[in-house]
């Protein structure tokens, strides 16, 4: 039980992709507005996708439409 507990607290957030494939230009800008915003941005090391977790992809959405982003 108190394995369980450890792993579940010490496990990574859930992320799911926000946008699977952009130019390094539009990611560097969404990944700096993201992080300015304060949500919790991370990159798929494999594919390069920006995640986020599920819960705050509506918000950042808004966040990066207000900006233009991606262009």
């Amino acid at each position: 039980a108190l394995g369980l507990i450890g792993w579940l607290l010490l496990s990574p957030p859930e992320r799911a992709p926000l946008f699977a494939s952009l130019p390094e230009t539009d990611k560097a800008a969404v990944v700096t507005a993201l992080e300015e915003a304060g949500l919790a941005v991370a990159l798929d090391p494999r594919t390069g996708a920006v995640l986020l977790p599920p819960d705050d992809h509506a918000r950042a959405r808004m966040l990066l439409a207000a900006q233009g982003l991606p262009r």
